[in-house]
Formats: structure tokens, C-alpha cells, sequence
């Protein structure tokens, strides 16, 4: 009796059953892949943007306190960094301003005269004294902020030095600045300043992956009590500091890799800085607007 015939997959039907497994298995990792890319770009993308809003908000809780107990000339200065740069804020630091002293306080602490006026190039200071609000402390910190300015001049910079009264700082004043011994006044400072895309507040790191930090200052000029589009500037120096009504910030953070959708995106324009080259990179801009409510 013949052998009973056994069914089955010849080799060439098994081949192909193969091959048709291995594209539904390729299409469904292509999609998967893209799903985690999609996925993995908004994650990026909401990352930023609530880097980019802490950072903000923490820069204006200092603009806001800004001038405090201190007086109004020197309460807020700012370094212009043009098309090609960011810029740098300096605002007057309250926590040197003691409690205990703010109680029995019947004015701003104006101790913060200068005993040598401070001219064009300057990268340092003699002080009348280094304790601002009388409480009997330093109040200038190495690697910390201060401002020194006269009615229509600011220098914002970074303490590099105590030597006696003589403070110490860094970058040297512009051209043209002019604070003299009867007006110039000299106050501890928070600094933000960009480095390479670290942005410090003093000697510490904020946040990464920052790209830029834009000022605008609403400078009454015209004494009207508005600001007008053309009373912004970009630079303090040469405008009244008392005439500051408002501040405009901007706030530019980037992800921290490359998205490959986006090959035509670069850094927006903010304020004067011009734009950047396309690089692909995810980014977020916050631009917030303030009244120092202490320079009023």
C-alpha cells in the first residue's frame, strides 16, 4: 500500500512568508521609530519651554526688587551686547539690605557713595564704605555684582576684588561714563550673563542650554508718564535712570540636540541681536514686560 501523503510548505512558499514577515516587521519598527523621534521632540520641546519660563520668571522676581532700600540711580544697569551678542543685567541685590535695619528705616540707605569720582576705562572703585544699609557687614562680594552709576551713566560688572574701600571689578566702564563724588553711588548687585550657553546669576549656573538673554528699558525721556515704541532702548548709559518706567525681557532657550525636521530653524531675532544661521535645533523665546516698581 502506497505511503499516505504528508501535506506541508514547499521551501519557496516558506521563503516567501518569510520576505512578507520582514517588510511588516520593518514598516512596523519604521513606524515605531518615528512615533519615538515625534515623541522624543515634544518632550525636548516642553523641556525648553519650561527652562526657558523658570529662567524668566527668575530673573524678573530680581528686576522687580531691583533699587530696593538703595538708591534709585544705581538700582538697575545693564550691558549692551548689540547684533551680535547677548546682553548682561545687573539689579541692585536686597538680601544685603538686613531686616533689622529696613524697620527702623525712614528712607533709602544712601551709603553707597563714592570717595573718588570713576571715569571712562575704570576697573575700580574707592568707596566712602563697603556696608550699605549700616548694619556693620561687607556688603560687596567677590564674584558678585555691583553697580556703579551716576545720574546718566550705569556700569554693570562683576566684583573681582576688596582691597580696604577700593572694590575691584570687571569689565572696566565704557567710554564716556562719568560718575562723580557728589552723585555716584556704588550697590552689590545680581549679575545674569551669558557663558558660552550657561547662563549665571553671579558665580552660579542658572540653567543650561540658554542661547540668549535680551533687555529692553522703557526710559521716559520725554516725561509724559508713557512709554512710546521709540522710548525703548537698548543701552542705559546716557539716559536718566529715574525715567525707567518699564522692562522688556527676552529669553531664548535651545534643546540640546539637533532635530532633523527642522533644518531651516535658527536663533529668532530679539530686541537688536539679529538672528542666527539655520541649525535644526528646537527652540523657545519667553518676552515678558515689568514695571521695577523700587526705580519708580
Amino acid at each position: 500500500m502506497a505511503a499516505a501523503r504528508r501535506g506541508g510548505f514547499t521551501l519557496i512558499e516558506v521563503l516567501i512568508a518569510l520576505a512578507i514577515l520582514g517588510i511588516v516587521i520593518a514598516q512596523a519598527f519604521a513606524v515605531f521609530g518615528a512615533q519615538h523621534v515625534t515623541y522624543a521632540n515634544t518632550e525636548r520641546s516642553i523641556e525648553v519651554q519650561e527652562d526657558v519660563r523658570l529662567i524668566a520668571d527668575a530673573v524678573l522676581a530680581d528686576v522687580r526688587m531691583a533699587g530696593y532700600m538703595v538708591p534709585r540711580v544705581a538700582g538697575i544697569a545693564s550691558i549692551d551686547g548689540g547684533n551680535a551678542a547677548a546682553d548682561t543685567l545687573c539689579a541692585s541685590d536686597p538680601a544685603k539690605i538686613a531686616d533689622a535695619q529696613v524697620a527702623g528705616a525712614t528712607a533709602r540707605f544712601d551709603r553707597a557713595q563714592l570717595a573718588a569720582a570713576v571715569g571712562a576705562g575704570a576697573t575700580a572703585a574707592t568707596l566712602a564704605s563697603l556696608d550699605v544699609d549700616s548694619d556693620g557687614d561687607t556688603d560687596f562680594v567677590v564674584n558678585e555684582g555691583i553697580i556703579v552709576a551716576d545720574g546718566t551713566s550705569s556700569h554693570c560688572a562683576t566684583v573681582t576684588g576688596l582691597a580696604g574701600n577700593v572694590v575691584s571689578f570687571s569689565p572696566a566702564t565704557p567710554a564716556g561714563f562719568a560718575a562723580a563724588v557728589s552723585s555716584g553711588r556704588a550697590v552689590p548687585a545680581v549679575t545674569y550673563r551669558l557663558v558660552g550657553a550657561d547662563l549665571m546669576r553671579n558665580a552660579l549656573r542658572l540653567a543650561r542650554d540658554v542661547e540668549d538673554l535680551q533687555l529692553e528699558f522703557g526710559v521716559d525721556a520725554d516725561s509724559d508718564g508713557q512709554i512710546a515704541a521709540g522710548e525703548y532702548v537698548h543701552d542705559l548709559n546716557g539716559s536718566d535712570p529715574l525715567d525707567i518706567l518699564a522692562l522688556r525681557l527676552s529669553v531664548i532657550s535651545r534643546a540640546d540636540r539637533e532635530d532633523d525636521e527642522l533644518l531651516t530653524s535658527g536663533r529668532p531675532a530679539a530686541a537688536n541681536r539679529a538672528s542666527g544661521a539655520a541649525d535644526g535645533f528646537r527652540r523657545r523665546r519667553v518676552t515678558a514686560s515689568l514695571v521695577p516698581r523700587n526705580l519708580l
